[in-house]
């Protein structure tokens, strides 16, 4: 198959692998830094107040898509 011609190929996370194949691959960019400052905010809360409602809850952290030739064609 022929990718971007006949299949359409996204990846996830951003990681540096994605930027060393042909064609570029096409990713949903994580922001893992914010992820685990986000974690260790609310684990740190957790610690400090054991059993506190306030401390479960869920979180969304926006991520992008990075359009790149593995998901359209030239």
């Amino acid at each position: 198959m022929k990718i971007a011609q006949e299949i359409v190929v996204v990846g996830f996370s951003n990681s540096v692998n994605s930027t060393i194949i042909a064609p570029a691959l096409t990713t949903v960019d994580q922001p893992g830094d914010k992820i685990g400052r986000t974690a260790v905010k609310y684990l740190i809360k957790e610690i400090e107040n054991p059993g506190n409602d306030e401390t479960t809850k869920k979180v969304e952290i926006k991520t992008s898509l990075l359009v790149h030739d593995s998901s359209f064609t030239a």
